[in-house]
């Protein structure tokens, strides 16, 4: 997760920067790898991604394709 495009794949939503409707929500949104098991922290960030692409189309600012 990046800040910029340049700084990384994924915005701070989890959405790839050039292909905004596809979402990473595993452990490939991480720059590296935790000794533990990262499930839990995986289902919070594709619960909170979910929410945010929701509000998106709700809002307009993504489009269902």
């Amino acid at each position: 997760m990046a800040a910029t495009e340049n700084e990384g794949v994924v915005d701070p939503w989890n959405r790839c920067w050039r292909a905004p409707n596809l979402l990473v929500v595993d452990g490939a949104c991480w720059p590296s790898a935790g000794w533990q098991s990262p499930t839990l922290t995986e289902m919070a960030i594709t619960w909170r991604a979910c929410e945010r692409a929701a509000a998106d189309l709700r809002s307009g600012e993504l489009k269902a394709l």
